[in-house]
């Protein structure tokens, strides 16, 4: 009998426990604010990026978008730094770069991506 309770008791125990969690999740979050805020960085194309009419465009903004489901979609445009104070990452970083640079592997991507505009047509047909 009080292997039972005591059954009784932690079950009773992890549902209220569950309950208090659902109560701080982020989906109730978003419920209750009414809106599913993303961040991105509108640089990533095709992904997320801007179009000529200046709205966020991209696979990522459109799953997003799906995600949403009922709440409001408010997108976020962020930007990646380096903080001054941790030079042991600028230093990779750099590095990186240099050695991209030096292989050819920059010029790849820029090629691809930055100095190319085809990819651009494709997009804006989606609008």
């Amino acid at each position: 009998m009080a292997i039972i309770l005591l059954f009784c008791w932690v079950c009773a125990s992890a549902i209220g426990a569950d309950i208090e969690l659902a109560k701080k999740s982020t989906l109730e979050t978003i419920l209750k604010r009414g809106a599913l805020w993303v961040g991105f960085d509108s640089g990533y194309m095709p992904f997320e990026m801007t179009n000529q009419k200046g709205r966020y465009v991209g696979f990522d903004i459109d799953m997003a978008k799906e995600m949403a489901m009922g709440v409001k979609f408010v997108p976020i445009n962020t930007a990646w730094a380096v903080r001054k104070t941790d030079p042991d990452f600028l230093n990779w970083l750099n590095n990186f770069l240099r050695q991209i640079k030096n292989d050819g592997q920059y010029d790849k991507i820029y090629n691809k991506w930055i100095k190319s505009t085809d990819w651009i047509k494709n997009v804006q047909r989606l609008d």
